[in-house]
């Protein structure tokens, strides 16, 4: 079983998604100032596929915007 490190899945693996995010993508996001998730699309318009890394840091910019506003799951 290879799990996620080889891309047998789809297209990407744990380990290309990690270099793409390394070296694309959160330089991209690290000159920006996003206020929201849904700003990473057009962050990340020049990189074509990679949908698991852009996924990654989408929901990361998510996730902080929601610790930001107090927002928790109910128990």
């Amino acid at each position: 079983m290879h799990g996620g490190r080889a891309p047998f899945f789809s297209e990407e693996s744990t380990d290309s998604a990690w270099a793409v995010i390394v070296n694309e993508l959160a330089p991209m996001l690290a000159a920006e100032t996003p206020e929201h998730g849904g700003e990473c699309q057009r962050i990340f318009r020049l990189v074509r596929g990679n949908r698991m890394a852009k996924a990654t840091l989408e929901n990361a910019i998510w996730d902080l915007e929601a610790q930001r506003e107090g927002f928790r799951l109910p128990n």
